[in-house]
């Protein structure tokens, strides 16, 4: 059962669009990170055995933002603490009604943006992250793999004919 409890006002915005990669601009604490982290909460809830990754540059980033969101206010507010199992030495919550997990990983090693495929991925303060380790990630996610995986992230988001949109 999918909980219930009020979103953010981004959160609409990620859950209408049907665009591959969306692309949140907005201020600090105009709740991109907390929106889409609800989202991901609710995706969790309508997929089973899927994997999501959200990422951040460098652990201490990665903790001090969307893992203490995560924590301190989507899963409190959604009342759904208890709907995953916490691994935190690994950074993952498992659904316990799907099996869904959502990982949070830092790309301080390049190297991990080659890890396991996976379904959906947030990239947090993605203008920190280097081009060739977004390339990485896009490619080994499904649910952003396009045709022209070369294909740099700043004309993804400027083509007019790309699945991009801004919110």
């Amino acid at each position: 059962m999918i909980p219930e409890f009020q979103v953010g006002p981004i959160y609409a915005k990620t859950a209408n669009s049907k665009a591959k990669i969306k692309v949140h601009e907005g201020g600090s604490s105009s709740s991109k990170t907390v929106s889409v982290l609800q989202y991901l909460l609710v995706e969790s809830f309508k997929e089973k055995n899927k994997l999501y990754t959200v990422t951040r540059l460098t652990v201490p980033n990665l903790k001090r933002g969307p893992m203490q969101d995560w924590l301190s206010i989507v899963l409190p507010n959604a009342n759904a603490k208890d709907a995953f199992k916490a691994n935190l030495s690994d950074h993952t919550w498992t659904n316990l009604q799907t099996g869904t997990r959502i990982e949070f990983v830092a790309l301080d090693d390049e190297q991990k943006a080659r890890g396991p495929r996976r379904n959906r991925l947030f990239v947090n303060e993605a203008n920190e992250i280097p081009l060739d380790t977004a390339k990485q990630l896009m490619r080994r996610t499904s649910d952003t793999n396009s045709s022209r995986p070369s294909t740099s992230i700043r004309s993804i988001a400027s083509s007019p004919h790309s699945s991009t949109t801004r919110l």
